[in-house]
């Protein structure tokens, strides 16, 4: 519900925050993180960004945040973080082992943005032949949906 909320800009942060310290779970602390990572504003994205590319959080926070982050804000300011995506998740992996780097890849792939400049650059990405098989996987992946839904838009 938190994240549904969140999605479409109807709570607010303190919110989100006064529901993780009644459910002080693993499960209500990691929703609290995508609910958050949601939220559309730009200031909540560059929050978004830095907690899933910094240092401190374990896998499962990073993968709720990468969850959350491309499910709602504008288009416009998503796509900047395209570019910062294909670098800065790559750039994990001295921190993150394989798998859950890949894992972590394909969770906060961005998805919701079907556009020939996503495709493009994720393409890029993957050509220059500097990434981790698991990662060029999830990339890939993620890129074929990314694909088909794009083709999908481009026919109606």
């Amino acid at each position: 519900m938190l994240r549904s909320l969140a999605t479409l800009g109807q709570i607010e942060r303190h919110e989100i925050a006064a529901e993780a310290d009644r459910d002080s779970s693993l499960a209500g602390r990691l929703g609290a993180l995508t609910a958050r990572a949601a939220l559309p504003g730009a200031g909540d994205k560059r929050w978004a960004w830095a907690q899933l590319t910094g240092a401190g959080l374990s896998n499962h926070e990073r993968n709720a945040i990468g969850q959350g982050f491309w499910l709602s804000g504008d288009p416009q300011l998503l796509q900047e973080y395209v570019n910062r995506f294909v670098r800065d998740v790559p750039g994990l992996q001295p921190t993150m082992g394989p798998d859950a780097l890949a894992r972590l890849t394909m969770l906060a792939f961005p998805r919701t943005l079907p556009f020939e400049s996503t495709m493009a650059t994720v393409s890029a990405s993957l050509n220059s032949g500097l990434l981790p098989a698991g990662v060029r996987r999830s990339l890939t992946d993620g890129l074929s949906v990314l694909g088909e839904v794009w083709r999908a838009r481009e026919g109606e």
